[in-house]
């Protein structure tokens, strides 16, 4: 249960304060006035004139008579219904009053909550920049501002760092795959030779995608194009094709259950999310009759889904979510001959979390991963 609006409670607060002190004020006048007073008051009262009595009253007797006035009572009486009825309007009062100044004072709250709500879009150019005399809530949005202004020089240097890396080490790379493929398909050259080359072009074409997988994870998600309509149909299916060959040289077998799930992204990006999930599946299948399963359509709620399921190894629940973690590999460490990079799950986090969509594993009973994706599709708004 969401607790009350902290505007609601200031006001709220104010307004209980206003009555508590109208109360003890109450309560102070009636002690302090109305024990003061005597409980009865004689007050005279005139004998009605009678014209048939024409006998003249004694000199003795007279024409006034005293009756009893409680005052205390009446005066107690007074004050207790004249001070609630004072009282409740001063509550109402009170409770307009402190709702307006309650949202006045927080209007710079909420000025640094939407802006820092822009910042968590990955927008760290933005700053709250605030303008009033010099006070706590001044305070905290100058200090929030150094804070984002520290984290965007931060993430700007490593994305450069990052993104100048992978494009020095790209021409040393193209040259080495050059010559292992000249190496590998030389006619004139020895078994020896052939199969080196083949080992060089191998590792080549690893590395380059290592560095393909680094420059994605360096990508500034403000400039992804969200606007190509896709097919995550089409994409399983030119992933199937473009991994057959390898599937193949490992044993595996690829099962597809496709329908059609357009929605709207970058092309390039689902693409290596398909490829990533499709080339993961394959690395770490079963050494003997393993399988994929690529499961594409729209589920109940409208969005795209994309399923893909393999065989392999036990995985602890646990552990499932690490694996979308950079450089994370399960029952291998990075000098136990890995299969991968350990950044094709993180790309494929990055992509879909940068499309507004869902990403979890689930590990199977018999060994193996089932990978789960959800996208929005083109009549969904984006969910944050």
């Amino acid at each position: 249960m969401r607790r009350p609006s902290i505007q609601l409670r200031l006001a709220s607060w104010y307004t209980a304060l206003t009555i508590l002190t109208g109360l003890i004020l109450l309560v102070l006048v009636y002690l302090l006035v109305v024990p003061s007073l005597p409980n009865f008051l004689a007050v005279a009262r005139a004998t009605p004139f009678n014209p048939a009595n024409t006998v003249p009253a004694p000199r003795s007797s007279t024409s006034v008579a005293v009756s009893p006035y409680n005052l205390r009572g009446r005066v107690g009486t007074s004050i207790i219904t004249l001070g609630a009825v004072a009282l409740l309007a001063l509550a109402v009062l009170s409770a307009c009053l402190g709702w307006l100044l309650a949202g006045r004072v927080l209007d710079p709250v909420r000025a640094v909550t939407a802006t820092a709500r822009r910042i968590a879009e990955r927008n760290l150019h933005e700053r709250i920049a605030l303008k009033r005399p010099a006070d706590e809530l001044k305070e905290l949005a100058d200090t929030f501002d150094a804070m984002v202004g520290r984290l965007e020089r931060s993430f700007d240097g490593q994305r450069r760092f990052v993104a100048n890396a992978s494009h020095e080490l790209r021409t040393p790379l193209a040259t080495a795959r050059a010559v292992a493929e000249v190496a590998a398909t030389a006619p004139n050259a020895s078994p020896d030779a052939r199969r080196l080359g083949t080992r060089l072009l191998t590792i080549a074409v690893a590395q380059e995608r290592l560095l393909d997988s680094l420059l994605a994870l360096a990508q500034d998600e403000s400039t992804i194009d969200r606007t190509a309509r896709v097919d995550l149909a089409v994409l399983a299916v030119e992933a199937v094709a473009a991994h057959q060959h390898s599937a193949r040289a490992a044993g595996v077998e690829l099962h597809t259950e496709l329908v059609a799930a357009p929605l709207l992204g970058d092309s390039a990006l689902l693409t290596r999310v398909v490829h990533n999930l499709v080339d993961n599946a394959i690395r770490y299948n079963r050494a003997e009759d393993g399988w994929v399963r690529i499961r594409v359509g729209a589920a109940e709620d409208g969005r795209a889904r994309l399923c893909i399921v393999n065989p392999g190894s036990m995985i602890d629940p646990s552990d499932a979510s690490a694996l979308f973690e950079p450089f994370r590999r399960l029952h291998h460490d990075r000098t136990d001959h890995p299969r991968g990079s350990g950044l094709g799950l993180s790309v494929v986090r990055v992509v879909v979390q940068a499309h507004h969509g869902t990403v979890h594993a689930e590990p199977r009973a018999g060994g193996g991963l089932a990978v789960h994706v959800a996208l929005p599709t083109d009549d969904e708004p984006p969910r944050s």
